[in-house]
């Protein structure tokens, strides 16, 4: 699968690029944090785009992310890479991503806009829908791994079961006109943030933590 770059789809209003993911978190640890790059969203105009891409660090780039070169997997997950070859055994490298079929890995990428070697670990992002859910509406920027946390939460536990699909439709359904007011008030926002976004996003955390780890 060839690259692709994407040098437009920042314009496209409808969409939200979300912070960088990196692999820790209030919550724990993310090297559990799993992903398919061959999963597509579309622009408004219709426009098909992979929704999760990698970001140069020093151009702001926006590239597609390329499937596991052993054995073209598209299912990847973040790993702690071992150390390189002539480093001491107990020293820390970048963590990087593998491929969950063949648990090959990759630290780095190198951006063919400036060409500098970016590492995977904190250029990892995603694009979502700007549809106006009351979590997106009650935080500020700073709070995006409280998102990250429940946006993992209903994808790998809620849409894995029919009664979750029930209650995230009923989320999606109910929540423009409450996002709306909150956004109204400071108040609001700030309260809806402590209140329900933050417990929320804590016992999601731990809920994957403790379903990850019983897996394992």
């Amino acid at each position: 699968m060839k690259e692709i770059a994407y040098k437009d789809i920042t314009q496209h209003g409808r969409l939200r690029l979300r912070s960088k993911l990196t692999w820790s978190d209030p919550y724990g640890d993310w090297d559990w944090l799993e992903f398919d790059v061959g999963q597509m969203t579309k622009l408004k105009n219709g426009r098909a785009i992979h929704r999760w891409l990698k970001r140069c660090t020093k151009c702001n780039s926006l590239f597609s992310i390329q499937p596991c070169e052993n054995c073209g997997g598209t299912k990847l997950r973040g790993v702690g890479m071992p150390p390189k070859p002539g480093m001491p055994q107990d020293s820390e490298s970048p963590d990087g991503i593998g491929c969950i079929r063949c648990n090959k890995g990759r630290v780095s990428w190198n951006c063919s806009t400036c060409g500098i070697d970016n590492l995977y670990e904190g250029t990892i992002t995603s694009f979502s829908s700007r549809l106006c859910y009351i979590a997106t509406a009650a935080c500020d920027p700073e709070d995006a791994p409280l998102l990250d946390v429940l946006y993992l939460f209903r994808d790998k536990c809620l849409m894995r079961m029919a009664l979750g699909r029930l209650f995230v439709a009923t989320y999606n359904y109910v929540s423009p006109p409450i996002a709306q007011l909150i956004r109204k008030s400071s108040t609001a926002r700030r309260c809806t943030r402590f209140v329900v976004v933050r417990p929320a996003a804590y016992i999601a955390g731990k809920l994957i933590a403790w379903i990850y780890n019983d897996r394992r």
